[in-house]
């Protein structure tokens, strides 16, 4: 879960918001794609 720390410690930086929350939808997504048959 590399990914989701990265995304908390981006998300402590207002600058990388937005890195923060594509890094935090490509992770969304990825789950999402693996729940699905």
């Amino acid at each position: 879960m590399r990914e989701d720390k990265e995304a908390l410690v981006a998300a402590a930086s207002p600058a990388n918001h937005h890195t923060a929350t594509a890094i935090s939808d490509q992770s969304r997504h990825r789950r999402i794609r693996a729940l699905s048959p």
